[in-house]
């Protein structure tokens, strides 16, 4: 099992950044048939929420959310045009945090890492009294 996941993380990878998702989506198209493909569309809708509920929460639900997106964009093609749309923005706003911290001096590394920290704070805070505050 783990051999089958690995090898498709593998293909997955060496994929063209912005085209991946809808190669992989052309691969597993073909290889089952409707009932099949609506079951894992719903799966993956159910696993997508799911992270969505726990993002608030500490622990993996950007994870989850991710899972469950690779799971809807294996079967809906829109849904792996959407990704491989996403994936190159956020490849090109990482791509500029990183210059602009190559860039930065000490004093602003530390400032930039203080606001961010802050921000956190703040989001987990807000989650926290959303979820269990009176």
């Amino acid at each position: 099992m783990f051999e089958g996941l690995k090898r498709k993380w593998e293909e997955f990878k060496s994929g063209t950044p912005g085209e991946r998702f809808q190669e992989r989506y052309e691969q597993t198209s073909s290889e089952r048939g409707r009932f099949s493909r609506g079951v894992r569309i719903v799966v993956g809708v159910v696993i997508f929420a799911a992270g969505i509920f726990f993002l608030p929460a500490p622990g993996p639900g950007m994870v989850i959310v991710v899972i469950g997106a690779f799971m809807i964009a294996e079967q809906w093609s829109a849904a792996a045009k959407a990704l491989d749309w996403a994936e190159l923005k956020i490849r090109a706003v990482l791509g500029w945090m990183l210059r602009v911290w190559k860039a930065s001096p000490l004093i602003v590394k530390g400032l930039i890492v203080v606001v961010a920290a802050a921000i956190a704070a703040s989001f987990a805070y807000g989650s926290y009294q959303l979820l269990f505050g009176s």
